[in-house]
């Protein structure tokens, strides 16, 4: 049986239609699955990269103001908020952090890929929490790591 690898890629805005397009192929190819995880709405393009797109998009019963948060106002439920006004990499993060489903995808990653550099101190907090699993910037290392765990894989 063929080892393929599952890649968690995420941005912490809206990738490059470019990048992914001249990348995914190069992971697909591999018998990768890949999750695309994305802070904003998915746009119409993505339906044709052939990964599995989800986004951390805000609602608005998600949203309490930074400003409030930091004054010291106790809010019901302030631990499940994501914080309008807070640095988007802290974001992405507690979007994350606070979302079972989200976290699934990280956890059963075998390389977990920042697109961004917003991204990277997510990407950063879950690879502390992991025993096992990569964590990369950017697409062009994905593709080399991606290539050398299946080599690894395959000699065991």
């Amino acid at each position: 049986m063929t080892f393929a690898p599952r890649i968690t890629l995420l941005s912490s805005g809206t990738p490059s239609q470019s990048a992914l397009h001249e990348s995914l192929p190069g992971l697909l190819s591999h018998g990768c699955t890949v999750d695309l995880i994305i802070r904003n709405m998915p746009e119409p393009w993505m339906a044709d990269l052939g990964v599995n797109v989800t986004s951390l998009s805000l609602g608005n019963e998600m949203v309490v103001d930074f400003a409030q948060q930091r004054k010291g106002s106790h809010l019901p439920g302030l631990r499940r908020l994501a914080v309008r006004g807070a640095d988007p990499a802290l974001q992405t993060w507690l979007l994350i952090r606070w979302n079972a489903k989200m976290r699934k995808k990280f956890e059963d990653a075998d390389i977990v890929v920042a697109l961004d550099q917003a991204a990277v101190y997510t990407c950063w907090k879950i690879a502390q929490s992991r025993d096992e699993g990569e964590f990369v910037l950017g697409l062009t290392e994905a593709n080399l790591r991606c290539a050398a765990l299946i080599d690894r894989r395959s000699g065991d």
